[in-house]
């Protein structure tokens, strides 16, 4: 996890975000960072944005982003690796066709820059192993 966000680390992710993307679009932000925004609270854990429409080059900037800026954009929950166990238990995934399905999205990844697709890959690797 990387450290939490801050107003002035908000605005320098704005400010390089804007300077990558290579076409119009508009960014939304959620969640804390709109706390941020408005000034009632000083930091949060991840930044949760939505693009509408999306601009060319606006998730390799972020995959980019992210690390320089030490910042969490978006942000996976410790409840998933539950939910993955139930949906094993109750027959809804099959462990030998999960190494399969990653290979099929991993191309798509970048679309989702809390998910780092090495570390995604040994997730994976690792759930399976047990």
């Amino acid at each position: 996890m990387r450290s939490a966000a801050s107003i002035t680390k908000i605005e320098g992710f704005m400010a390089a975000l804007g300077s990558k993307a290579k076409s119009p679009g508009r960014i939304y932000f959620t969640g804390g960072a709109t706390a941020l925004l408005h000034g009632w609270r000083g930091t949060t854990n991840d930044i949760d944005l939505k693009a509408d429409p999306e601009p060319s080059g606006l998730f390799e900037a972020i995959a980019t982003l992210k690390d320089q800026l030490d910042l969490n954009i978006e942000r996976g929950h410790e409840r998933d690796l539950f939910d993955v166990q139930s949906m094993l238990q109750y027959g809804l995934i099959a462990k030998n066709r999960l190494h399969e399905l990653f290979h099929a999205i991993e191309p798509a990844l970048i679309r989702y820059p809390a998910i780092t697709p090495a570390e995604f890959r040994s997730a994976v690797d690792a759930f399976c192993a047990e």
